[in-house]
């Protein structure tokens, strides 16, 4: 298991040092700056993103005028905008099914193994089976959320924003109520209401962020 887990920090470290390449191409490169072959498929500059950069700098020096509390005056004054209600919504459902990911699940699991005596409840600093089994969870709704992102991208452009807004909140009630009776986190259905608990997350996240 430790030699796994030092595996799968190379992994990952490896993928965020190719991506963090890429977007530093892509943000922050010079205009003048080519890259044979890969400049044709992922310039980052085009006539789309120079009227973006206009416009957010335009938007950064109307902010400038503003303080703290203006600004936050405005934002709630956006909000008269169904869409933008809508988005803040979805900001901040998207953060409670983070939460529940990062913070309910390790506790479910927890009591679950000292309630059922598969801990000792004489040491609760450490339980490695909770553990474990809490990291499976975690790890199934980290990984749907990754396979879901594209899905959610698409459906959110084909039938638009609202319905996938609908469609990830349908999928986080699921979730919710579904561990809300679920009995064991061994069990079948802890890891389908995971699943869905994954594919709800990543799409309010990713609907409420293109409203």
């Amino acid at each position: 298991p430790a030699q796994a887990l030092k595996h799968s920090y190379f992994v990952v470290g490896a993928i965020a040092l190719t991506s963090s390449i890429f977007l530093s191409y892509g943000l922050f490169s010079s205009k003048n700056f080519k890259i044979p072959f890969l400049s044709k498929y992922l310039s980052p500059y085009d006539d789309v993103l120079d009227d973006i950069e206009e416009e957010e700098h335009e938007v950064h020096l109307e902010q400038q005028k503003h303080t703290y509390f203006g600004l936050l005056k405005l934002g709630f004054s956006e909000a008269k905008d169904p869409k933008i209600a809508l988005a803040y919504l979805g900001g901040f459902l998207s953060r409670s099914t983070t939460i529940v990911s990062a913070v309910f699940l390790p506790l479910y699991v927890n009591k679950y193994y000292y309630k059922e005596g598969i801990c000792s409840t004489a040491d609760r600093s450490s339980c490695r089976e909770a553990y474990i089994q809490a990291a499976i969870l975690t790890g199934i709704v980290h990984m749907v959320s990754l396979i879901f992102a594209p899905i959610f991208g698409f459906t959110a452009d084909k039938f638009g924003r609202k319905n996938s807004m609908i469609i990830s909140c349908i999928f986080g009630i699921v979730s919710s109520f579904g561990f809300a009776f679920s009995k064991s986190p061994k069990s079948a259905a802890a890891v389908v209401f995971s699943c869905f608990l994954g594919a709800s997350e990543i799409g309010i996240i990713l609907t409420s962020m293109s409203l």
